[in-house]
């Protein structure tokens, strides 16, 4: 359902006028398309360790909506007479990026927007406009009012340095997300998994997207997985392949089709890596933030920069961290990544590396990302409580 402009700008000067809720705490993700990332697993700690806070999922996905409602999860869409309401008179709120995860009628500056992001890698994502300008710092002006939590002083820096946004908003917590792999919660498609290829190394090879799925990956051909497949084979080794969903569709058809490889296609399974990433004994990426949270497993990381001219230039632009600071070895045919991966599951010679890289992007590797998140979401809702007595 969609709402005209006007009408989302007077139901957000309703908000402004009605008083925050208390113990209301709002989360959504990605443009309210998905039940996934730091919010989900925030809020599911928070539904099962805390009583003093109603939790909402808000969304405009009916599959979504369906799901949650079938597990027992409160939730609503975005634009329903409940989902408009709750958006008015939440006292906080918890997203991916900006409101539009959740509500864009939120009114800022009564109910606090918790920012807890989607992912810091090595890709430089420097906004400009269409005519090639910089970014601005009235560009990001509600995102600037957000309390943000990040996983470490390097977040910090590099996140509030992009949105010109003051580091005194910046809390470090860890990302609700990563207590996963401490945790590691069951999930019973990979146990099956496991049960029908015993003793085998498992693998998930996780490439970003290439401008949105505008261009070709090569990676992702036929006779390139068909190459991959023959080598893995080999090395008695089970790769998973995930592709961006931007280039989801490049390999749809090829489930069946290899004996070492298989396709993650469907999303009712694969959706949410961390569900079941802690399960694998490796990964292989390029340029995607999945890796540097994947290194808190302890567990190596062969990097694909196969092309990484073309990306620096005609693409998202890389990082100075990915040369000053890698989470692995990269490579840059299946050969030599098939072959380093195995060489590491002998003999992990970029253990103290990936922990030295590991410590950078996360400062806590402790399983209690969920707590320190509420709990810094708690002290920050008392202080404004304070003032606004």
């Amino acid at each position: 359902m969609k709402i005209k402009k006007k009408t989302v700008q007077f139901l957000s000067f309703l908000a402004s006028r009605l008083p925050a809720k208390k113990g209301l705490w709002l989360f959504g993700a990605w443009a309210g398309n998905l039940y996934s990332d730091n919010p989900k697993y925030l809020m599911q700690y928070i539904r099962a360790e805390k009583k003093d806070v109603r939790p909402v999922w808000i969304t405009k996905n009916s599959q979504v909506l369906r799901k949650l409602k079938e597990e027992g999860v409160e939730c609503c869409s975005r634009y329903s007479l409940k989902g408009v309401w709750l958006s008015m008179r939440a006292e906080a709120c918890f997203v991916t990026y900006s409101t539009q995860d959740v509500n864009p009628i939120i009114d800022p500056n009564k109910t606090i927007v918790f920012e807890l992001w989607h992912g810091l890698g090595v890709k430089d994502t420097k906004w400009v406009d269409k005519d090639g300008n910089p970014p601005k710092a009235e560009d990001f002006q509600d995102m600037r009012e957000y309390r943000w939590f990040g996983t470490s002083p390097y977040f910090t820096d590099t996140l509030s340095a992009e949105y010109f946004a003051d580091k005194d908003k910046f809390y470090i917590t860890g990302f609700p997300r990563n207590d996963t792999f401490v945790q590691k919660p069951k999930a019973p498609f990979m146990e099956a998994l496991l049960e029908k290829y015993p003793g085998r190394k498992f693998i998930i090879y996780m490439p970003t997207h290439r401008n949105f799925g505008t261009e070709t990956n090569p990676v992702l051909s036929w006779d390139s997985l068909t190459e991959a497949d023959a080598l893995l084979r080999d090395r008695d080794i089970m790769m998973v392949l995930k592709p961006h969903y931007y280039e989801l569709s490049a390999v749809k058809g090829f489930e069946s089709c290899f004996t070492n490889i298989l396709l993650a296609s469907d999303p009712a399974v694969w959706g949410d890596p961390y569900e079941y990433l802690h399960y694998f004994d490796g990964i292989i990426s390029d340029y995607s933030s999945v890796t540097s949270d994947f290194i808190c497993s302890g567990k190596p990381a062969v990097l694909f920069p196969y092309d990484i001219e073309h990306y620096k230039q005609y693409d998202g632009g890389i990082l100075p961290i990915f040369w000053e600071v890698p989470a692995g070895p990269s490579c840059y045919t299946w050969a030599e990544v098939i072959s380093t991966m195995s060489d590491l599951f002998v003999k992990d010679s970029w253990a103290e590396r990936r922990e030295h890289c590991r410590k950078i992007y996360h400062q806590y590797n402790d399983g209690l990302n969920c707590q320190r998140a509420y709990e810094t979401a708690v002290e920050i809702l008392a202080q404004k409580g304070k003032k606004n007595v």
